[in-house]
């Protein structure tokens, strides 16, 4: 979850800073050039455009650096659920855009290009997560706790910047991570929906909250391994 902050925080330098700062610099270069008296008449409009934008970025800029500085506390203070009691489930659902396969033996998260990206076996006690590098085996008894983070945020895109943000997306992501007993948090996979915000759906989407569904699939991770889980949501300030 981590790394998704970093690119919204490049998102917002993009779409925010770097304009008001090419406009400043045109302002700059347009001032050098024309004499004192002429000055108003080139380039006063931009001023109050490069105020906005700077201040909209600084704005946008701390509501990102305010996600990973709740990050780092969670995880120094953290505050654990029990593992929740057993509940039926049936053999297959969904976690948005992830399809989960569970038996008495073993559990299988299927992502959308119907790899898996994940697989549980319960009889070994073993989780293996699929990465490009290969599968990463962990044991349960190395693991400290589950984690789930929530966000649900806007990403600008050049497309929306010419047409006041209905081509922008907005998306949530539920993010499915494990602690180990040494501190590392180990991310196992995530659940992501993306619309355009021009989209019909859009309004329908965005009057709820997809936690609910990573609340489901963090209390299966944890009553399967025994372990004790954390959520943050971090569109709850």
């Amino acid at each position: 979850m981590r790394s998704k902050f970093y690119l919204l925080l490049l998102n917002r330098l993009f779409f925010t800073l770097l304009p008001g700062l090419i406009l400043l610099l045109i302002s700059l270069k347009t001032r050098l050039k024309e004499p004192v008296w002429n000055e108003w008449k080139k380039d006063d409009f931009l001023l109050p455009i490069v105020l906005g934008l700077l201040l909209w970025g600084i704005i946008e800029i701390r509501g990102i650096t305010r996600y990973l500085r709740k990050r780092k506390q969670k995880f120094q203070d953290y505050t654990l659920q029990p593992v929740p009691e057993p509940t039926p489930l049936s053999e297959r659902f969904s976690l948005l855009n992830n399809k989960v396969l569970s038996s008495p033996a073993d559990l299988s998260i299927i992502n959308r290009d119907l790899h898996i990206s994940l697989y549980i076996n319960r009889k070994e006690q073993l989780i293996e997560v699929q990465k490009s590098t290969g599968a990463e085996k962990i044991s349960f008894s190395d693991i400290r706790y589950m984690v789930l983070e929530y966000v649900h945020e806007d990403v600008y895109t050049l497309r929306g910047f010419f047409t006041r943000g209905r081509y922008d997306k907005t998306f949530w992501q539920n993010t499915f991570s494990v602690v180990l007993k040494s501190g590392q948090v180990v991310p196992l996979f995530h659940d992501r929906l993306k619309q355009h915000k021009k989209d019909e759906l859009q309004h329908e989407l965005t009057s709820g909250s997809y936690i609910h569904v990573g609340e489901r699939g963090i209390k299966l991770l944890s009553f399967i391994t025994g372990k004790a889980y954390m959520i943050i949501d971090y569109s709850n300030p």
